[in-house]
């Protein structure tokens, strides 16, 4: 793997991301694959209930460039159809999360997200 520069990686993302706009995970693997490691034991999970994960098996140089881009407001999150997960050939094991109960779930559920570089 090539030295790594979390700069010109970040520019990578939001270059990619402002290009397309409706990002999935999928296709941020596949852009970063021969930059940085990609799997891990990390998982991206909403603030609200941790168990709704966003994406699982991140690499932690992943997670950190993920969510510190979506904290700086470089990166933009809203939630999608399970079929663009479908069509880009990969989706977690886990039962999507519909509509969380008040008391949050109790078990681990996937929502189904994509990246934008404008607030949507």
């Amino acid at each position: 793997m090539p030295s790594k520069d979390i700069g010109q990686i970040k520019k990578t993302v939001r270059e990619f991301v402002d290009k397309r706009q409706g990002v999935s995970f999928v296709e941020l693997e596949r852009l970063l694959d021969d930059k940085i490691e990609i799997e891990g034991e990390q998982s991206l999970t909403s603030a609200a209930d941790p168990k709704i994960n966003y994406w699982m098996g991140m690499s932690d140089e992943f997670a950190e460039i993920i969510r510190d881009m979506i904290k700086n407001n470089e990166l933009y999150i809203d939630t999608c159809s399970p079929l663009v997960y479908a069509m880009d050939g990969k989706q977690p094991g886990l039962k999507l999360a519909k509509q969380p109960p008040k008391d949050g779930y109790k078990t681990q559920r996937w929502l189904p997200i994509v990246f934008y570089t404008e607030e949507q």
